[in-house]
Order: structure tokens, then sequence, then C-alpha cells
């Protein structure tokens, strides 16, 4: 009898996770190889990120297994940071704003800084770059790119 026979596995939406479901009753069920094993998990297309504790469970008793199992976790692409204005001036008021964590006086809100025409008022922090991630299915996926 074959896996397929009373298995069946299912890949997340997202893709960044493969469950075994047992589609038939294990009591009269004959014995797997891992090998087996990696070769429907390859016909399922899933090829990344398998858990080997998980597929030895499967192997050694699979009518001990509670289902549906885990049995391969892909990288979730983590994106990266915004880019941003860093402004040039910076006052004592302002530095005070920080340490008071955002508290603001509205009787000293007055004071607006002035500046030159050509004066530097602020830089721009780029965006850092995320790191992408790679699905069960081995697929790339990629974080965000901001400008």
């Amino acid at each position: 009898m074959s896996l397929q026979d009373f298995f069946e596995v299912r890949i997340s939406e997202d893709k960044l996770s493969a469950h075994v479901l047992a589609a038939a009753s294990l009591e009269s069920t004959s014995d797997w190889t891992r090998e087996e094993w990696d070769v429907f998990l390859k016909e399922e297309g899933v090829v990344f990120g398998v858990l080997d504790e998980n597929i030895d469970a499967l192997v050694n008793d699979p009518s001990s297994v509670d289902f549906p199992i885990e049995v391969a976790i892909g990288i979730a692409p983590k994106d990266g940071a915004h880019a941003y204005i860093k402004p040039a001036i910076e006052d004592e008021k302002q530095q005070e704003m920080k340490e008071t964590k955002g508290a603001v006086n509205l009787k000293n809100v007055v004071d607006i800084p002035m500046v030159e025409q050509g004066e530097l008022v602020g830089e721009k922090v780029a965006a850092e770059k995320g790191s992408d991630g790679r699905a069960v299915d081995n697929e790339p996926l990629e974080a965000k790119r901001w400008a």
C-alpha cells in the first residue's frame, strides 16, 4: 500500500508550513521507510524545512501520531525599515520632549525654528533592506522593499 492511500499533505496558503493528515484508518497499515516518506513529500511539493523528528515519528509509529502533524516549516520574509527624514535642527525643547516621552506643555509651543534658504533642515535616512524567506516548496519569498 502506498502512502497516498493513507495520508494527505496540506500546504498552508502562505506556503510557510505543511501538515500531513490521515486520510484513512491506520490500524492495518504496513511500515513505511524514511525514503518512502521523503519521496512522498517531494511528490507533494514539500522539499524545504522538513522537520526530521516529525517524519521519524511517522516512520517509527504512525498510529501513535496525533494528526494533523506539521512536517515542514518555511522561513518567513522579514520586511526592512522605511526610509525617513532625520531633522538636522534639534533645539532644547525637542530634546526635552524626547526626555519626557512626548508630553507637551502647550504654553511653550510658540518657538518655531527659523531657517535660511539653502540651510540643511534634514537628511534622508535610506530604507533598510529586509531578508527574503523560503517556502516549503523551496520558492523564494521576497521581503518588502521600501524606497
